[in-house]
């Protein structure tokens, strides 16, 4: 006999899943539940990300329109309890977990996410603290998770960094860096929230991974950027890879035998790029 899954909610939890289902009678639980998750991801977002805003201005604003006064409201006190819970107790998938706690993995295609506990002991493993420092000091560090789903693993690898972290030098926020991809929009976006309320610098991808996985030239709609990702840190290690980018190219188009180019010496218009052209660009 199958073994039923328990759920330790917190007081934040409790209070969310209350909530939320005394929100359903003109709508589904498991609509409301799309709806909340898009309006919150189109509000971060749209607080950083200027490339992609004026879309997502029109979605959340498409996807609030079936509420009444009352009922908005009450999605901004969903995310209140949500933040609230994150603030709390950082080592949690308190979407993920809610998600499954409330049923509602059987409306979209049979998901089912990975308990926290099971993503905090992966994490665990096989970490050398000794490794990490030495390869901080001079990089930094990703992390990917193909099939994020809620974001269990990304979040259990950021607890995971906080805490090896904690009594040395590096700030794991600017040292390290959380990818995340998953074929159904929603659970992306649940992801994103989580990362970006928990301080993550990184970004999440809506797409198959098989055929279209995180490259160069994606379309830049199917990305969502965390705000620490838009930090002062991350913004100059995009804008020095774009140069990086640009001059590699330079050096092959100009050298096709691959001797040194003298940047100093030879300035096509191709590379005076301010900083201020890439300042709001998502470059990865």
């Amino acid at each position: 006999m199958a073994t039923k899954r328990v759920y330790n909610l917190g007081t934040h939890a409790v209070e969310f899943s209350k909530l939320i289902q005394s929100m359903t009678g003109k709508h589904q639980l498991w609509e409301i539940w799309a709806d909340f998750v898009t309006i919150a991801a189109c509000g971060i977002s749209n607080s950083v990300d200027h490339a992609n805003r004026e879309q997502r201005e029109v979605l959340g604003r498409k996807t609030l329109e079936k509420y009444d006064s009352d009922e908005i409201v009450k999605m901004g006190s969903l995310l209140g309890l949500l933040t609230l819970g994150l603030e709390e107790n950082p080592e949690q998938d308190f979407l993920g977990e809610m998600y499954m706690q409330l049923d509602l993995g059987s409306h979209w295609h049979g998901q089912f996410f990975t308990p926290y506990n099971v993503s905090r002991m992966m994490a665990r493993i096989g970490t050398d603290k000794v490794e990490l420092l030495k390869e901080l000091e001079y990089d930094i560090v990703s992390f990917n998770d193909c099939a994020c789903g809620g974001g269990a693993m990304l979040i259990a690898a950021a607890n995971q960094m906080r805490e090896l972290l904690n009594d040395t030098c590096f700030n794991w926020q600017e040292k390290c860096l959380f990818v995340g991809q998953d074929l159904d929009g929603i659970a992306a976006k649940m992801c994103y929230i989580q990362l970006s309320l928990l301080g993550c610098a990184g970004y999440v991808k809506i797409g198959d991974t098989l055929r279209n996985p995180v490259a160069d030239g994606d379309d830049p709609a199917d990305y969502w950027y965390t705000p620490m990702y838009f930090s002062g840190t991350w913004h100059f290690r995009r804008v020095f890879r774009k140069l990086d980018k640009i001059i590699a190219e330079a050096n092959k188009d100009f050298n096709p035998k691959g001797s040194k180019w003298d940047l100093s010496e030879n300035s096509p218009r191709d590379l005076q790029i301010s900083l201020d052209e890439l300042r709001d660009s998502n470059g990865r």
